[in-house]
C-alpha cells in the first residue's frame, strides 16, 4: 500500500522520497509497518489531519469488569472494585450472591442459571443480562421467551465475543466478530441493545485502539440510529509469562490504556482462562484491576473520549479493508460454519 487518500498520497510521496534521499545505511529505510505477516501493511508516515471516532463516549462511564468462575470468587472481586460482575456457570444463585447488594453491581449471569431458576432464587439482577452465549448454537428465541417469561424484557440477552478467532489475524478476527454481531442481530429483530459485545484488544495500545474503532466503524452501518449494544474491551493476556511479575503487569496495563481510550462501557480485568484454576485467574484479574483503578483515579481518565489519531484512524481503515475481504471469502457462510472454517487468504491491505 504505497498511500491511501487518508495519509495524504501528495505528502506521503514527498516524504518517502525525502527519507530514501537521505538514508546512508546499508540496509533500505523502513517506510512500511507489516502487521500479521504482510495481511496489513501501513506505511510510517501519517499527515497531520482531524479524525474522530464514530461513537466518541460510552453513554456513561466506564465499568471494571470481572468474570467469576466460582461462589468464593464474587466478593474478592467486589472488595476489589468490580462494578460489573459477569458470573459464569453458576448453579446456586443463593450461594453466588450471598451478601451481595445487586442495587449497586451490574451482574451478567452466562450459563447453567436460567432465567426461570434466577426468578425463583430472587437472583435477577437490576441492572446486566441473562446472557446467552452465541457461540453455544443455543435456540436465541427460547432463550428471549425465557427471558421475557421472567418479566424482564429490559435486561441484555446475548453475548458475543471473537473468542473462536483466537489465534487468527486481526483483519479475521475483526471479520468473524462482525459476522456474528451483524448475524446475531438480525434474530434479535435488529435491537441491539440487549447484546453484549467481547472485544479483545492487542497488548499494543495503539492497534488496539484500531481494533476498537475498526469494530465500532464496521457495526455503525448496522445499527443506524439505534442504540449500540454494551460493549467491553478485553485486554489480550495471550502472552503472559509463567511467572508473576512486572513483565505481566505490563503486558496487562498497556492493553488496559486502550481499553479505556476506546469508549466502551466496560473494560475487563484481565482475560482468565476458564479452564485455569482459581489463583491461575485471580492473579492477572488483580493486576488489571489495580491498573484500571490508577487509570481512573489517578489519571482522571473516568469518562474520557474516544481516541483516534491520524495513525489511528489509517490502522482503523486497513484493518476493515481486512475484514471486508474475509467477509467476502465467507459470504455464503454463517458465523458459526465462518469459525470452524477459518480465515482464508486475502490480498495485502
Amino acid at each position: 500500500m504505497e498511500a491511501t487518500e487518508s495519509t495524504g498520497s501528495g505528502e506521503w510521496a514527498a516524504w518517502k522520497q525525502a527519507v530514501e534521499a537521505g538514508w546512508r545505511g546499508e540496509e533500505p529505510p523502513q517506510t512500511h509497518v507489516e502487521l500479521d505477516n504482510g495481511e496489513i501493511v501501513l506505511p510510517a508516515f501519517h499527515p497531520h489531519r482531524t479524525v474522530s471516532s464514530v461513537r466518541r463516549q460510552s453513554a456513561e462511564p466506564w465499568r471494571i469488569s470481572v468474570d467469576v468462575h466460582a461462589a468464593e470468587e464474587v466478593m474478592p472481586a467486589l472488595i476489589g472494585g468490580a462494578e460489573s460482575v459477569r458470573l459464569i456457570g453458576c448453579e446456586c444463585p443463593a450461594t453466588w450472591l450471598d451478601g451481595v447488594i445487586r442495587d449497586y453491581v451490574e451482574i451478567e449471569w452466562v450459563g447453567e442459571a436460567t432465567p426461570a431458576i434466577l426468578s425463583e432464587a430472587e437472583g435477577l439482577p437490576v441492572t446486566g443480562g441473562l446472557l446467552m452465549d452465541w457461540w453455544t448454537g443455543r435456540d436465541v428465541d427460547a432463550h428471549l421467551s425465557a427471558v421475557s417469561a421472567a418479566g424482564r424484557e429490559d435486561l441484555r440477552v446475548l453475548l458475543v465475543t471473537d473468542a473462536p478467532a483466537r489465534g487468527w489475524t486481526r483483519g479475521a478476527r475483526l471479520a468473524l466478530i462482525v459476522k456474528a454481531v451483524e448475524e446475531s442481530g438480525g434474530r434479535m429483530g435488529g435491537d441491539f441493545s440487549r447484546m453484549t459485545i467481547d472485544l479483545t484488544l492487542d497488548r499494543d495500545p495503539v492497534i488496539g485502539l484500531a481494533q476498537a474503532e475498526a469494530f465500532k466503524r464496521m457495526v455503525s452501518s448496522m445499527i443506524g440510529e439505534g442504540t449500540w449494544p454494551s460493549m467491553r474491551a478485553v485486554p489480550d493476556a495471550s502472552e503472559l509469562s509463567d511467572d508473576s511479575g512486572r513483565d505481566n503487569l505490563i503486558r496487562l496495563s498497556t492493553s488496559s490504556v486502550a481499553g479505556v481510550l476506546s469508549g466502551f462501557d466496560a473494560v475487563a480485568a484481565g482475560q482468565p482462562d476458564p479452564a485455569g484454576s482459581a489463583s491461575d485467574i485471580r492473579e492477572p484479574e488483580k493486576w488489571s484491576r489495580n491498573a484500571l483503578h490508577l487509570l481512573r483515579e489517578e489519571s482522571g481518565l473516568e469518562h474520557p473520549d474516544a481516541v483516534v489519531s491520524p495513525t489511528v484512524d489509517a490502522l482503523a481503515d486497513a484493518l476493515c479493508e481486512a475484514a471486508r475481504q474475509h467477509l467476502a471469502h465467507w459470504s455464503t457462510l454463517s458465523s458459526h460454519e465462518a469459525a470452524k472454517a477459518g480465515p482464508g487468504a486475502v490480498a495485502p491491505v
